[in-house]
């Protein structure tokens, strides 16, 4: 699911970090292109507007790209412009321990030729957090998303003859962390109920629940060696498919890893562990006529880290890999491993660049389908002031299935232009 809206940062547009304070009220910077990279020139620094207590960020995209493949279709590939208009607000408001913080966005989607494909994007979302004492807060977030499917997605609807799926996602989510001294704590779970719009995909609505802990142990300075467990619960509307499926489901898992604070030369996480998915559904008989079982161990990866050589330099890494709700009929189970790996430059005090490369594979058990996607991404932005930014943009990605009829590659690029307020 694809939601086309640039969000501040995490993988996630829902996403919030588990602060072990409230957020201050810095300026922002406006470019996106190298978004790891600490460094902060005051004249192309988006100050926001003051509305009493409240601090205002607020800007738009104007995005034209060229899609070589929009359906990302295997043969006879269609091409088209698009242009996607984005406008972006953000609220801050703090008060001695508590910090408050809004945020709405939207993205229109509008091709020159392929109108069915035409779609908008949102986002709207508020989160908070207390810090009761130092080294402990606790942090509410809730949100409603409407998410566009990617049809480069593994499991993206093939009819091209209408748009793409739309959803709506709520969520809410709580966490509780605490750091004093060698130790560091980390508690949060969260509920998000996905709904279809279209009655044709009543049966991918689903509510899933999710919760995590973590426990730290201080090594030196800013490391710490991490211990993990998590769970998650899939709950489906319409719990058994057509193959008679039961597609309900409970992960649960633990990961041994390190932890490295923000300030350093290195900073993030990166985790392994196991997994182990316990399905609703026994013994399933898939379309190939191979009896499956359900439940399965798996390896479970997490990693988010990013490293600074140089001021103006930063190297990320991101890897995941678990558990997946699988919609695809006649798969009992999905398994995706994603890794990323970019570096992002400030070439000039006013132009940066990034380069990233990203690998994908989707498993689904019972099929004994999979599919693999590589591909390189590549941005660049010239800032004129703190008001106007200008960038150019290109992908390129190429994915090999088992299924002849889901292979493809598709070349996107384009240039884009924002205006901060």
């Amino acid at each position: 699911m694809v939601l086309n809206i640039h969000h501040r940062r995490g993988l996630s547009v829902v996403a919030m970090a588990l602060a072990c304070s409230p957020a201050p009220l810095y300026a922002q910077y406006i470019g996106k292109a190298a978004p790891s990279l600490r460094v902060s020139d005051p004249e192309y620094t988006s100050l926001g507007l003051n509305l009493g207590p409240i601090k205002v960020f607020s800007d738009i995209d104007f995005d034209l790209t060229y899609d070589d493949n929009v359906f990302a279709e295997s043969t006879a590939e269609n091409s088209d412009f698009l242009l996607t208009v984005t406008p972006k607000t953000e609220l801050r408001y703090q008060t001695g321990n508590i910090a408050l913080r809004g945020f709405a966005s939207a993205a229109y989607r509008r091709f020159a030729d392929l109108s069915s494909e035409n779609s908008t994007a949102a986002v709207v979302e508020g989160d908070a957090a207390w810090q009761p004492r130092i080294g402990e807060s606790v942090t509410a977030l809730g949100g409603w998303t409407r998410g566009v499917e990617d049809r480069g997605d593994p499991e993206a609807r093939n009819d091209t003859s209408v748009g793409p799926r739309l959803s709506d996602i709520f969520t809410g989510r709580l966490g509780y962390n605490r750091q004093r001294g060698k130790i560091s704590f980390k508690v949060d779970g969260e509920v998000r109920k996905y709904n279809n719009l279209s009655s044709l995909d009543a049966d991918r609505n689903l509510t899933s629940y999710a919760g995590r802990m973590t426990v730290g142990h201080r090594i030196s300075g800013n490391v710490f060696a991490t211990a993990s467990g998590f769970f998650t619960k899939r709950d489906f509307r319409i719990p058994v498919n057509i193959f008679g499926v039961n597609r309900n489901a409970e992960t649960y898992g633990g990961r041994l890893g390190i932890q490295m604070d923000p300030g350093g030369v290195v900073e993030g996480s990166a985790s392994v562990g196991m997994f182990h998915l316990d399905s609703a559904g026994q013994n399933t008989i898939s379309p190939s006529g191979t009896v499956v079982d359900p439940d399965y161990n798996g390896l479970s990866i997490d990693a988010s880290v990013t490293y600074r050589p140089r001021q103006r330099t930063a190297i990320t890494l991101d890897a995941f890999r678990g558990d997946v709700a699988t919609f695809r009929l006649g798969a009992v189970a999905r398994t995706d491993t994603q890794v990323a790996l970019g570096v992002q430059q400030e070439v000039r005090h006013n132009i940066y660049a990034q380069l990233s490369g990203f690998y994908r594979e989707s498993k689904f058990r019972g099929l004994g389908a999979n599919e693999q996607i590589v591909g390189l991404e590549a941005r660049a932005e010239y800032l004129f002031n703190r008001y106007t930014a200008l960038g150019i943009t290109g992908r390129y990605s190429k994915r090999d299935s088992d299924e002849l009829t889901e292979k493809y590659s598709r070349f996107r690029g384009g240039v884009e232009a924002r205006f901060s307020f």
